[in-house]
């Protein structure tokens, strides 16, 4: 794995981990089960919705930095 390739990946990581723990915090803070049945599927859905956000941010981060590096080697490097 190059450096581009492996600073891609840790960016992703980082983004989406803090994209899906903001998005379960939110779900979390914002509901009030009531019964053992109400926090069971409310964690797993928290838990599913945080997964589906991180995912979708790891691919737009991704997407920017190939668009990124791609401007770069076109406009400052200039092969």
């Amino acid at each position: 794995m190059d450096k581009l390739q492996f600073a891609k990946k840790a960016i992703s990581l980082v983004v989406s981990i803090g994209a899906g723990a903001i998005a379960t915090q939110i779900i979390q803070n914002n509901s009030a089960p009531r019964s053992l049945i109400q926090k069971v599927t409310m964690t797993a859905g928290a838990g599913a919705l945080g997964g589906l956000v991180a995912a979708a941010a790891a691919k737009y981060v991704e997407e920017q930095f190939d668009e990124m590096v791609d401007w770069w080697n076109k406009n400052v490097i200039k092969d």
